[in-house]
């Protein structure tokens, strides 16, 4: 049987949901736009959370999975920082557990993000 886009897309966030469960942090709905990253427990400042994106050749970023969950935030609990060719997201202070993860991302380059799309929050 083939599986459609769809389908392929749907299987990768149960997997993707099923690991990170069990991790610092999970997957659920966003106050501030559709699905995002929250913490399952506590995170100290400085806390190193997963990478985000990584610099391809040509320059450009290749956002991963958990970079496409991180919503954008002018006043974030959380920073990308660059180490070698990727970007990480760390804490910027301590982020209770249940917080959702969020970076003020726009000055990173080759990330872009939509201000037009519905949910976008710019504080």
């Amino acid at each position: 049987m083939k599986l459609t886009t769809k389908q392929l897309r749907q299987m990768i966030v149960e997997q993707i949901d099923g690991i990170w469960a069990k991790s610092q942090w999970s997957i659920r709905e966003s106050a501030v736009q559709g699905r995002g990253a929250f913490t399952n427990q506590e995170m100290e400042r400085n806390t190193r959370v997963a990478r985000v994106a990584r610099i391809r050749p040509d320059g450009q970023c290749a956002i991963t999975a958990f970079g496409r969950l991180v919503n954008h935030r002018g006043l974030g609990n959380a920073e990308l920082r660059l180490e070698g060719n990727s970007y990480w997201l760390y804490t910027t202070g301590r982020v209770p557990a249940g917080a959702e993860l969020v970076s003020d991302y726009r000055d990173v380059p080759g990330l872009h993000f939509d201000r037009n799309t519905e949910g976008f929050t710019e504080t």
